[in-house]
Parts: C-alpha cells; sequence; structure tokens
C-alpha cells in the first residue's frame, strides 16, 4: 500500500519543486502538470510534461505509483525520489494489473512491464494496430491485434520476464 496521499496542483509551488525531476521543457518553470507527494514528514513536488493530466493509479508495488498523463506514462516511487518515464506515441496507454503484480502499460503498437523497481522491459511496435490483452499468467500473456503484414489479426504469446515473443 502506497504511503503516500497524491495532489494534482495547478500551478508551481513558490518552492520546494524537485528540478531534478522535471519533465516538462527546460528552462519553462510555467508549464507542466505538477504532482505532490505528501508523506508522513514530507513533501515531494514534480513537474511531469505539459498535457492533460490523465489519472493516478497506484497498485501493489511498494510505494510506487504509476501516473499516466495523457500518454506519458510515469513509474514514480516517492519514498525513493525516484522517476522513470515511458512515453507513447497515441493519445492513452491503457494499464493492467498481472498476477504477480506487474504493471502492464499499453496503447496501439507499444507495451511495456513495470515492477517494482520500475521499467522492466519494453516493447515497440508489438502490433500495427490496437493490442487486446487475452490472458495473462505468472509467466506469460497472450495478446492479439492487426498487423499490416500480413494484413490479418494475429495472436502472440510475450513472455512477461523479458518481453520477448514465446513459441
Amino acid at each position: 500500500m502506497a504511503k503516500h496521499t497524491i495532489e494534482i496542483q495547478a500551478d508551481l509551488p513558490s518552492s520546494g519543486i524537485d528540478t531534478a525531476n522535471q519533465f516538462g521543457p527546460k528552462g519553462s518553470l510555467d508549464t507542466g502538470d505538477v504532482i505532490a507527494f505528501h508523506g508522513q514528514d514530507d513533501t515531494w513536488t514534480i513537474r511531469l510534461k505539459p498535457g492533460e493530466l490523465g489519472s493516478i493509479e497506484s497498485y501493489a508495488l511498494g510505494d510506487a505509483y504509476i501516473v499516466n498523463n495523457k500518454g506519458n506514462v510515469y513509474w514514480i516511487d516517492p519514498g525513493a525520489r525516484s522517476v522513470q518515464f515511458v512515453e507513447s506515441r497515441y493519445a492513452s496507454f491503457e494499464t493492467a494489473l498481472t498476477p504477480n503484480g506487474y504493471v502492464l502499460a499499453y496503447d496501439f503498437q507499444d507495451m511495456c512491464c513495470i515492477g517494482g523497481d520500475g521499467l522492466m522491459w519494453r516493447r515497440d511496435n508489438l502490433m500495427s494496430d490496437g493490442i487486446a490483452i487475452e490472458q495473462c499468467t505468472n509467466d506469460q500473456i497472450s495478446v492479439s491485434g492487426w498487423q499490416i503484414s500480413p494484413d490479418e489479426e494475429v495472436r502472440l504469446r510475450i513472455s512477461l520476464k523479458d518481453g520477448d515473443a514465446i513459441g
């Protein structure tokens, strides 16, 4: 269970932003979405890339959060002051929790797997158009989608460990 509460802020605070973890345009402190993580004894504030804040979801990944900011997915551990970033080419990422506690983030073509220590793997161009998760076990996921070549729906099995195709 996460140990911080999350607050989406309209503006940057007058002080206290973590300048090492700013993902917006460099040199422009007035753009980007600001999120504050309030712990028992302190607050950690970071600025994300500009966009419309999508959703904040917390999963059983220790003290980590998955933040989806209009297609930009972040893995954030406020206790360790650590941020990892995965960017989508499209407007949104979907997220799903696997039986063994990993988070899958995917859009029309790409998929990544996030664990307790952050990004485990990323597969670009997994499908040409549309990824649907059909089944997920502790070891693998079965997905389907459309491939331009050979211009048909295909099904793949992917290892959760490294993102490689199985079989």
